[in-house]
């Protein structure tokens, strides 16, 4: 079992200190809120990541999947 062991906050922490070597000054991560998953919120949270904006989406089936 992977949960809760904090290897989804170490792979977080792990991207922005990558980023940061090559001269990177920002990462941005874009999610979907789901109150039935809280744990990617609460993990980009305990990582230092601070909400931004909640953005708008939108979608439109292809006359293919009718």
């Amino acid at each position: 079992e992977h949960r809760r062991k904090g290897l989804a906050t170490a792979l977080c922490m792990e991207v922005c200190a990558q980023v940061a070597i090559r001269g990177g000054i920002e990462v941005f991560i874009n999610t979907a809120p789901n109150d039935d998953y809280p744990a990617p919120p609460a993990t980009y949270l305990s990582a230092g990541f601070i909400v931004r904006d909640r953005g708008s989406y939108y979608d439109r089936p292809t006359p293919a999947s009718s």
